[in-house]
Protein backbone atom coordinates (compact mmCIF):
# COMPACT_ATOMS: atom_id res chain seq x y z
CA UNK A 1 0.00 0.00 0.00
CA UNK A 2 1.32 3.43 -0.88
CA UNK A 3 1.62 6.09 1.80
CA UNK A 4 -1.55 8.18 2.03
CA UNK A 5 -2.34 11.58 3.45
CA UNK A 6 -3.96 11.28 6.90
CA UNK A 7 -7.68 11.93 6.84
CA UNK A 8 -8.53 14.86 9.08
CA UNK A 9 -12.28 15.52 9.24
CA UNK A 10 -11.67 18.97 10.71
CA UNK A 11 -9.84 20.17 7.62
CA UNK A 12 -11.03 17.90 4.80
CA UNK A 13 -14.50 18.39 3.35
CA UNK A 14 -16.55 16.85 0.61
CA UNK A 15 -15.97 18.62 -2.73
CA UNK A 16 -18.42 21.31 -3.92
CA UNK A 17 -20.32 21.00 -7.17
CA UNK A 18 -23.49 21.80 -9.12
CA UNK A 19 -26.78 20.58 -7.67
CA UNK A 20 -28.29 19.39 -10.92
CA UNK A 21 -31.91 18.35 -11.50
CA UNK A 22 -34.04 16.05 -9.33
CA UNK A 23 -33.40 12.40 -10.26
CA UNK A 24 -31.27 13.40 -13.30
CA UNK A 25 -28.52 15.31 -11.51
CA UNK A 26 -26.15 16.86 -14.04
CA UNK A 27 -26.82 14.08 -16.56
CA UNK A 28 -28.13 16.46 -19.26
CA UNK A 29 -25.00 18.64 -19.00
CA UNK A 30 -22.82 15.53 -19.33
CA UNK A 31 -24.29 14.53 -22.69
CA UNK A 32 -21.43 13.95 -25.18
CA UNK A 33 -22.06 17.18 -27.08
CA UNK A 34 -22.10 19.28 -23.87
CA UNK A 35 -19.77 17.58 -21.40
CA UNK A 36 -16.49 19.32 -22.29
CA UNK A 37 -17.90 22.83 -22.06
CA UNK A 38 -19.81 21.90 -18.91
CA UNK A 39 -16.60 20.65 -17.31
CA UNK A 40 -14.80 23.87 -18.21
CA UNK A 41 -17.60 26.01 -16.74
CA UNK A 42 -17.71 23.96 -13.52
CA UNK A 43 -13.96 24.25 -13.06
CA UNK A 44 -14.20 28.04 -13.40
CA UNK A 45 -17.02 28.11 -10.83
CA UNK A 46 -15.89 25.52 -8.28
CA UNK A 47 -12.13 25.25 -8.75
CA UNK A 48 -9.80 22.29 -9.31
CA UNK A 49 -12.00 19.73 -7.51
CA UNK A 50 -15.76 19.39 -7.96
CA UNK A 51 -18.44 16.80 -7.44
CA UNK A 52 -21.00 15.78 -10.06
CA UNK A 53 -24.32 14.25 -9.08
CA UNK A 54 -25.32 11.65 -11.66
CA UNK A 55 -28.02 8.96 -11.55
CA UNK A 56 -26.61 5.99 -9.67
CA UNK A 57 -23.42 7.49 -8.22
CA UNK A 58 -21.38 10.61 -7.65
CA UNK A 59 -18.32 11.53 -9.66
CA UNK A 60 -15.48 13.72 -8.41
CA UNK A 61 -13.42 15.56 -11.04
CA UNK A 62 -9.77 16.54 -10.43
CA UNK A 63 -7.73 18.72 -12.78
CA UNK A 64 -4.59 20.00 -11.00
CA UNK A 65 -1.17 18.38 -11.60
CA UNK A 66 -0.78 17.78 -7.84
CA UNK A 67 -4.02 15.78 -7.89
CA UNK A 68 -2.80 13.67 -10.80
CA UNK A 69 0.32 12.81 -8.83
CA UNK A 70 -1.73 11.76 -5.81
CA UNK A 71 -4.35 9.71 -7.69
CA UNK A 72 -2.17 8.10 -10.35
CA UNK A 73 1.17 7.78 -8.55
CA UNK A 74 1.47 8.32 -4.79
CA UNK A 75 -1.91 6.95 -3.71
CA UNK A 76 -2.65 4.83 -6.75
CA UNK A 77 -3.64 1.72 -4.72
CA UNK A 78 -6.62 3.63 -3.35
CA UNK A 79 -7.94 4.39 -6.86
CA UNK A 80 -8.63 1.24 -8.86
CA UNK A 81 -10.12 0.10 -12.14
CA UNK A 82 -13.17 -1.46 -10.53
CA UNK A 83 -16.77 -1.65 -11.70
CA UNK A 84 -16.24 1.34 -13.96
CA UNK A 85 -14.26 -0.95 -16.29
CA UNK A 86 -16.63 -3.94 -16.30
CA UNK A 87 -18.00 -2.95 -19.70
CA UNK A 88 -14.47 -2.72 -21.14
CA UNK A 89 -13.65 -6.15 -19.68
CA UNK A 90 -16.52 -7.70 -21.61
CA UNK A 91 -14.75 -6.57 -24.76
CA UNK A 92 -11.02 -6.97 -24.08
CA UNK A 93 -11.10 -9.47 -21.21
CA UNK A 94 -8.37 -9.44 -18.57
CA UNK A 95 -5.62 -7.52 -20.31
CA UNK A 96 -2.97 -5.08 -19.16
CA UNK A 97 -5.63 -2.39 -19.67
CA UNK A 98 -8.11 -3.87 -17.17
CA UNK A 99 -6.14 -6.01 -14.70
CA UNK A 100 -5.52 -4.73 -11.18
CA UNK A 101 -2.95 -5.23 -8.42
CA UNK A 102 -0.35 -7.98 -8.63
CA UNK A 103 -1.94 -9.46 -11.76
CA UNK A 104 -1.47 -6.16 -13.57
CA UNK A 105 2.13 -5.78 -12.39
CA UNK A 106 3.02 -9.29 -13.55
CA UNK A 107 1.34 -8.88 -16.96
CA UNK A 108 2.91 -5.47 -17.55
CA UNK A 109 6.34 -6.78 -16.62
CA UNK A 110 5.96 -9.58 -19.15
CA UNK A 111 4.79 -7.32 -21.96
CA UNK A 112 7.05 -4.31 -21.44
CA UNK A 113 10.00 -5.67 -23.49
CA UNK A 114 7.77 -5.74 -26.60
CA UNK A 115 7.52 -1.95 -26.38
CA UNK A 116 11.12 -1.16 -25.46
CA UNK A 117 13.26 0.93 -27.78
CA UNK A 118 14.97 -2.15 -29.19
CA UNK A 119 11.64 -3.73 -30.17
CA UNK A 120 10.28 -0.46 -31.59
CA UNK A 121 13.35 -0.17 -33.81
CA UNK A 122 12.40 -3.51 -35.36
CA UNK A 123 8.79 -2.41 -35.87
CA UNK A 124 9.59 0.93 -37.51
CA UNK A 125 10.39 -0.69 -40.86
CA UNK A 126 6.93 -2.29 -40.81
CA UNK A 127 5.28 1.03 -39.90
CA UNK A 128 7.09 2.97 -42.61
CA UNK A 129 6.48 0.32 -45.25
CA UNK A 130 2.75 0.05 -44.43
CA UNK A 131 2.40 3.84 -44.49
CA UNK A 132 4.17 4.16 -47.85
CA UNK A 133 2.02 1.43 -49.41
CA UNK A 134 -1.14 3.14 -48.13
CA UNK A 135 -0.08 6.43 -49.76
CA UNK A 136 0.83 4.57 -52.97
CA UNK A 137 -2.67 3.07 -53.15
CA UNK A 138 -4.21 6.45 -52.37
CA UNK A 139 -2.35 8.00 -55.30
CA UNK A 140 -3.49 5.19 -57.58
CA UNK A 141 -7.05 5.81 -56.43
CA UNK A 142 -6.78 9.59 -56.75
CA UNK A 143 -3.99 10.40 -59.23
CA UNK A 144 -5.10 14.03 -59.49
CA UNK A 145 -5.76 14.40 -55.78
CA UNK A 146 -9.22 15.00 -54.38
CA UNK A 147 -11.31 15.12 -51.23
CA UNK A 148 -10.82 12.75 -48.29
CA UNK A 149 -12.96 12.15 -45.21
CA UNK A 150 -10.07 12.38 -42.79
CA UNK A 151 -11.16 10.30 -39.81
CA UNK A 152 -12.14 7.40 -42.04
CA UNK A 153 -8.85 7.54 -43.96
CA UNK A 154 -6.75 7.85 -40.79
CA UNK A 155 -8.62 4.85 -39.39
CA UNK A 156 -7.64 2.85 -42.46
CA UNK A 157 -3.95 3.76 -42.45
CA UNK A 158 -3.50 3.21 -38.72
CA UNK A 159 -5.40 -0.07 -38.91
CA UNK A 160 -3.04 -1.28 -41.61
CA UNK A 161 0.00 -0.29 -39.56
CA UNK A 162 -1.25 -1.87 -36.35
CA UNK A 163 -2.32 -5.10 -38.04
CA UNK A 164 1.07 -5.58 -39.70
CA UNK A 165 2.98 -4.71 -36.52
CA UNK A 166 0.74 -6.95 -34.44
CA UNK A 167 0.38 -9.93 -36.77
CA UNK A 168 3.34 -9.58 -39.14
CA UNK A 169 3.90 -8.24 -42.63
CA UNK A 170 1.76 -9.56 -45.44
CA UNK A 171 -0.92 -10.59 -42.96
CA UNK A 172 -3.80 -10.23 -45.41
CA UNK A 173 -1.95 -12.24 -48.06
CA UNK A 174 -1.56 -15.29 -45.80
CA UNK A 175 -4.86 -15.44 -43.94
CA UNK A 176 -8.55 -15.89 -44.65
CA UNK A 177 -9.26 -12.76 -42.59
CA UNK A 178 -10.03 -9.86 -44.92
CA UNK A 179 -9.19 -6.20 -44.49
CA UNK A 180 -12.89 -5.36 -44.77
CA UNK A 181 -13.70 -7.89 -42.03
CA UNK A 182 -11.27 -6.33 -39.58
CA UNK A 183 -12.34 -2.81 -40.51
CA UNK A 184 -16.00 -3.58 -39.87
CA UNK A 185 -15.24 -5.37 -36.61
CA UNK A 186 -13.00 -2.57 -35.40
CA UNK A 187 -15.51 0.16 -36.22
CA UNK A 188 -18.36 -1.69 -34.52
CA UNK A 189 -16.43 -2.63 -31.38
CA UNK A 190 -14.86 0.82 -31.08
CA UNK A 191 -18.20 2.58 -31.56
CA UNK A 192 -19.83 0.24 -29.08
CA UNK A 193 -17.13 0.88 -26.48
CA UNK A 194 -17.71 4.62 -26.99
CA UNK A 195 -21.47 4.42 -26.69
CA UNK A 196 -24.01 4.59 -23.88
CA UNK A 197 -23.56 1.39 -21.83
CA UNK A 198 -26.44 -1.07 -22.01
CA UNK A 199 -26.07 -4.43 -20.21
CA UNK A 200 -24.80 -7.04 -22.67
CA UNK A 201 -27.53 -9.51 -21.70
CA UNK A 202 -30.24 -7.16 -22.99
CA UNK A 203 -31.07 -8.49 -26.50
CA UNK A 204 -31.04 -5.16 -28.31
CA UNK A 205 -30.10 -5.19 -32.00
CA UNK A 206 -26.86 -3.42 -31.09
CA UNK A 207 -25.96 -6.00 -28.42
CA UNK A 208 -26.85 -8.92 -30.67
CA UNK A 209 -24.62 -7.52 -33.40
CA UNK A 210 -21.85 -6.88 -30.86
CA UNK A 211 -21.88 -10.52 -29.70
CA UNK A 212 -21.98 -11.79 -33.28
CA UNK A 213 -19.05 -9.64 -34.43
CA UNK A 214 -17.00 -10.33 -31.30
CA UNK A 215 -17.53 -14.09 -31.70
CA UNK A 216 -16.33 -13.94 -35.32
CA UNK A 217 -13.36 -11.77 -34.35
CA UNK A 218 -12.42 -14.17 -31.54
CA UNK A 219 -12.51 -17.08 -33.98
CA UNK A 220 -10.17 -15.24 -36.34
CA UNK A 221 -7.81 -14.10 -33.54
CA UNK A 222 -7.49 -17.60 -32.06
CA UNK A 223 -6.74 -18.99 -35.53
CA UNK A 224 -4.04 -16.37 -36.05
CA UNK A 225 -2.55 -17.14 -32.61
CA UNK A 226 -2.45 -20.87 -33.44
CA UNK A 227 -0.66 -20.18 -36.73
CA UNK A 228 1.83 -17.93 -34.94
CA UNK A 229 2.46 -20.63 -32.33
CA UNK A 230 3.33 -23.08 -35.10
CA UNK A 231 5.67 -20.55 -36.71
CA UNK A 232 7.45 -19.93 -33.39
CA UNK A 233 7.77 -23.69 -32.87
CA UNK A 234 9.50 -23.90 -36.28
CA UNK A 235 11.96 -21.22 -35.19
CA UNK A 236 10.52 -18.53 -37.46
CA UNK A 237 10.55 -14.88 -36.40
CA UNK A 238 8.53 -12.29 -38.31
CA UNK A 239 9.24 -9.51 -35.80
CA UNK A 240 5.55 -9.12 -34.93
CA UNK A 241 4.21 -8.12 -31.54
CA UNK A 242 2.20 -11.36 -31.48
CA UNK A 243 5.34 -13.49 -31.72
CA UNK A 244 7.01 -11.34 -29.07
CA UNK A 245 4.05 -12.06 -26.76
CA UNK A 246 4.26 -15.76 -27.51
CA UNK A 247 7.96 -15.82 -26.61
CA UNK A 248 7.73 -13.76 -23.43
CA UNK A 249 8.13 -15.51 -20.08
CA UNK A 250 7.43 -14.45 -16.52
CA UNK A 251 10.77 -13.51 -14.91
CA UNK A 252 9.85 -15.22 -11.61
CA UNK A 253 7.97 -18.34 -12.73
CA UNK A 254 9.23 -18.85 -16.29
CA UNK A 255 5.64 -19.32 -17.42
CA UNK A 256 4.34 -18.17 -20.79
CA UNK A 257 1.12 -16.24 -21.32
CA UNK A 258 -1.91 -18.46 -21.82
CA UNK A 259 -3.67 -18.45 -25.16
CA UNK A 260 -6.61 -16.67 -23.51
CA UNK A 261 -4.30 -13.98 -22.09
CA UNK A 262 -2.70 -13.46 -25.49
CA UNK A 263 -6.17 -13.15 -27.04
CA UNK A 264 -7.04 -10.44 -24.50
CA UNK A 265 -3.82 -8.53 -25.18
CA UNK A 266 -4.21 -8.83 -28.95
CA UNK A 267 -7.77 -7.45 -28.83
CA UNK A 268 -6.60 -4.60 -26.56
CA UNK A 269 -3.68 -3.68 -28.83
CA UNK A 270 -5.84 -4.07 -31.91
CA UNK A 271 -8.51 -1.64 -30.72
CA UNK A 272 -6.64 0.81 -28.46
CA UNK A 273 -3.44 0.79 -30.52
CA UNK A 274 -5.26 1.74 -33.67
CA UNK A 275 -7.76 4.26 -32.33
CA UNK A 276 -5.32 6.43 -30.37
CA UNK A 277 -3.21 7.28 -33.42
CA UNK A 278 -6.19 7.51 -35.78
CA UNK A 279 -7.70 10.19 -33.54
CA UNK A 280 -4.36 11.97 -33.05
CA UNK A 281 -3.91 12.18 -36.82
CA UNK A 282 -7.50 13.31 -37.36
CA UNK A 283 -7.05 16.17 -34.90
CA UNK A 284 -3.62 16.88 -36.43
CA UNK A 285 -5.35 17.74 -39.70
CA UNK A 286 -7.96 19.88 -37.97
CA UNK A 287 -5.52 21.88 -35.85
CA UNK A 288 -2.47 22.13 -38.11
CA UNK A 289 -4.46 23.07 -41.21
CA UNK A 290 -5.13 26.41 -39.49
CA UNK A 291 -1.35 26.97 -39.08
CA UNK A 292 0.31 27.32 -42.54
CA UNK A 293 3.62 28.39 -40.99
CA UNK A 294 3.71 25.20 -38.94
CA UNK A 295 3.03 23.11 -42.05
CA UNK A 296 5.88 24.77 -43.92
CA UNK A 297 8.22 24.27 -40.96
CA UNK A 298 7.24 20.59 -40.77
CA UNK A 299 7.90 20.16 -44.47
CA UNK A 300 11.28 21.89 -44.18
CA UNK A 301 12.29 19.67 -41.26
CA UNK A 302 11.23 16.43 -42.96
CA UNK A 303 12.71 17.37 -46.36
CA UNK A 304 15.93 18.57 -44.74
CA UNK A 305 16.48 15.56 -42.51
CA UNK A 306 15.10 12.77 -44.67
CA UNK A 307 15.33 13.89 -48.29
CA UNK A 308 14.27 10.87 -50.31
CA UNK A 309 15.51 8.34 -47.77
CA UNK A 310 13.28 5.76 -46.15
CA UNK A 311 13.33 6.78 -42.47
CA UNK A 312 14.42 4.47 -39.68
CA UNK A 313 13.77 4.72 -35.94
CA UNK A 314 16.55 7.22 -35.34
CA UNK A 315 15.35 9.41 -38.21
CA UNK A 316 11.80 9.57 -36.86
CA UNK A 317 13.06 10.20 -33.34
CA UNK A 318 15.18 13.11 -34.59
CA UNK A 319 12.19 15.01 -36.02
CA UNK A 320 11.96 17.43 -33.10
CA UNK A 321 9.27 19.71 -34.55
CA UNK A 322 7.12 16.73 -35.55
CA UNK A 323 7.23 15.54 -31.93
CA UNK A 324 6.37 19.01 -30.58
CA UNK A 325 3.44 19.29 -32.98
CA UNK A 326 2.14 15.85 -31.95
CA UNK A 327 2.46 16.82 -28.29
CA UNK A 328 0.51 20.03 -28.86
CA UNK A 329 -2.22 18.07 -30.69
CA UNK A 330 -2.33 15.64 -27.75
CA UNK A 331 -2.52 18.53 -25.28
CA UNK A 332 -5.54 20.10 -26.97
CA UNK A 333 -7.15 16.82 -28.03
CA UNK A 334 -6.10 14.04 -25.63
CA UNK A 335 -7.43 10.70 -26.92
CA UNK A 336 -9.10 10.09 -23.54
CA UNK A 337 -10.33 13.42 -22.08
CA UNK A 338 -10.51 11.78 -18.66
CA UNK A 339 -10.17 8.38 -17.06
CA UNK A 340 -12.21 6.74 -14.30
CA UNK A 341 -11.11 5.23 -11.00
CA UNK A 342 -13.19 3.67 -8.26
CA UNK A 343 -12.29 4.80 -4.73
CA UNK A 344 -11.17 1.79 -2.69
CA UNK A 345 -10.90 3.51 0.72
CA UNK A 346 -11.45 6.99 2.16
CA UNK A 347 -8.71 9.31 0.93
CA UNK A 348 -7.90 13.00 0.99
CA UNK A 349 -6.87 14.63 -2.29
CA UNK A 350 -6.61 18.37 -2.78
CA UNK A 351 -8.03 19.01 0.70
CA UNK A 352 -11.24 17.05 -0.01
CA UNK A 353 -12.35 13.60 1.08
CA UNK A 354 -13.44 10.98 -1.46
CA UNK A 355 -15.02 7.75 -0.26
CA UNK A 356 -15.82 4.24 -1.51
CA UNK A 357 -18.73 4.52 -3.91
CA UNK A 358 -17.34 7.68 -5.48
CA UNK A 359 -16.00 7.54 -9.02
CA UNK A 360 -12.94 9.73 -9.44
CA UNK A 361 -12.29 11.37 -12.83
CA UNK A 362 -8.78 12.77 -13.39
CA UNK A 363 -9.52 15.13 -16.28
CA UNK A 364 -6.72 15.49 -18.82
CA UNK A 365 -8.94 17.84 -20.83
CA UNK A 366 -8.98 20.34 -17.95
CA UNK A 367 -5.42 19.59 -16.85
CA UNK A 368 -4.08 20.51 -20.30
CA UNK A 369 -5.95 23.84 -20.13
CA UNK A 370 -5.12 24.75 -16.56
CA UNK A 371 -4.37 28.50 -16.66
CA UNK A 372 -1.67 28.21 -13.97
CA UNK A 373 0.43 26.01 -16.28
CA UNK A 374 -0.63 26.89 -19.83
CA UNK A 375 -0.65 30.47 -21.07
CA UNK A 376 -3.47 31.19 -23.52
CA UNK A 377 -4.36 27.48 -23.35
CA UNK A 378 -6.65 27.28 -26.40
CA UNK A 379 -3.97 28.62 -28.74
CA UNK A 380 -2.06 26.05 -30.84
CA UNK A 381 1.64 26.51 -30.07
CA UNK A 382 4.09 23.60 -30.51
CA UNK A 383 6.86 25.67 -28.93
CA UNK A 384 5.26 24.98 -25.56
CA UNK A 385 7.20 21.74 -25.83
CA UNK A 386 10.66 23.19 -26.38
CA UNK A 387 12.97 21.45 -23.87
CA UNK A 388 13.53 24.51 -21.70
CA UNK A 389 9.79 25.17 -21.38
CA UNK A 390 9.03 21.51 -20.59
CA UNK A 391 11.66 21.41 -17.83
CA UNK A 392 10.17 24.53 -16.23
CA UNK A 393 6.64 23.08 -16.15
CA UNK A 394 5.04 20.88 -13.51
CA UNK A 395 5.92 17.25 -14.17
CA UNK A 396 2.27 16.20 -14.17
CA UNK A 397 0.81 19.09 -16.19
CA UNK A 398 0.84 17.09 -19.45
CA UNK A 399 -0.44 13.51 -19.34
CA UNK A 400 -1.82 12.46 -22.75
CA UNK A 401 -1.17 8.78 -21.95
CA UNK A 402 -1.78 8.92 -18.18
CA UNK A 403 1.19 8.33 -15.85
CA UNK A 404 2.63 6.08 -13.17
CA UNK A 405 2.34 2.31 -13.35
CA UNK A 406 -0.76 2.64 -15.57
CA UNK A 407 0.82 4.83 -18.22
CA UNK A 408 -0.20 3.55 -21.66
CA UNK A 409 2.19 0.73 -22.52
CA UNK A 410 2.03 1.66 -26.21
CA UNK A 411 2.64 5.41 -25.85
CA UNK A 412 5.99 5.34 -27.68
CA UNK A 413 4.50 3.10 -30.37
CA UNK A 414 1.87 5.78 -30.98
CA UNK A 415 4.46 8.59 -31.09
CA UNK A 416 6.61 6.75 -33.64
CA UNK A 417 3.57 5.74 -35.70
CA UNK A 418 2.38 9.37 -35.80
CA UNK A 419 5.84 10.53 -36.90
CA UNK A 420 5.90 7.92 -39.68
CA UNK A 421 2.52 9.08 -41.03
CA UNK A 422 3.26 12.81 -40.73
CA UNK A 423 6.68 12.55 -42.38
CA UNK A 424 5.19 10.67 -45.35
CA UNK A 425 2.24 13.05 -45.53
CA UNK A 426 4.25 16.27 -45.72
CA UNK A 427 6.73 14.75 -48.20
CA UNK A 428 3.99 13.67 -50.58
CA UNK A 429 1.02 15.99 -50.12
CA UNK A 430 -0.37 19.44 -49.64
CA UNK A 431 -3.89 19.86 -48.32
CA UNK A 432 -6.62 22.40 -47.62
CA UNK A 433 -9.85 22.21 -45.66
CA UNK A 434 -13.08 21.69 -47.58
CA UNK A 435 -15.53 24.31 -46.35
CA UNK A 436 -15.19 26.63 -43.38
CA UNK A 437 -16.83 24.55 -40.65
CA UNK A 438 -14.64 22.78 -38.11
CA UNK A 439 -15.79 19.78 -36.08
CA UNK A 440 -16.18 20.24 -32.35
CA UNK A 441 -14.56 17.69 -30.04
CA UNK A 442 -17.19 15.18 -29.01
CA UNK A 443 -16.45 13.28 -25.81
CA UNK A 444 -17.57 9.72 -25.26
CA UNK A 445 -14.89 7.28 -24.08
CA UNK A 446 -12.49 8.86 -26.57
CA UNK A 447 -12.41 12.34 -28.09
CA UNK A 448 -13.92 12.22 -31.56
CA UNK A 449 -14.90 14.88 -34.11
CA UNK A 450 -18.56 15.81 -33.91
CA UNK A 451 -18.96 15.55 -37.68
CA UNK A 452 -17.12 14.37 -40.76
CA UNK A 453 -14.13 16.49 -41.74
CA UNK A 454 -13.00 16.68 -45.37
CA UNK A 455 -9.65 17.78 -46.72
CA UNK A 456 -8.66 18.33 -50.36
CA UNK A 457 -5.23 16.87 -51.03
CA UNK A 458 -2.84 17.52 -53.91
CA UNK A 459 0.33 15.61 -54.72
CA UNK A 460 3.65 17.39 -54.52
CA UNK A 461 5.73 17.31 -57.65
Amino acid sequence: MTNAQPIDPSTASRPPGPRGLPFLGVGPQMAPERSLQSMKAWREEYGDVFRLNLPGRDMVVFCHPDHMEQILVKQRDRFIKGKAYDGVRQLVGDSVLTLEGDAHKARRRMEQPAFHKRSLKLLVDTMVDATARWFDRLRERMPEGGELEIHREMTHVTLEIVVECLFGRGFFERTTVSYEQLTQALELLSNDANGVPIPRWVPTPRNLRFHRVLKALNTDVYAVIAAAQEAVARGEDDGSLLQMLLRTRDADTGEALSVEAIRDEVITLFIAGHETTALTMTWFFDLVTEEPEVIEALRAEVDGQLGDRVPDYNDLNALALVRRVVDEVLRLRPPAPWIARDVAEPTVVGGHVVEPGDLVLPSFWLLHRHPDFWEDPERFDPDRFLPERVSARHRYAFLPFSTGTRICIGNMFSYVESAAIISELVRRCTWTRVGDARPAPYQIATLRPSEAMFMKIAWRA
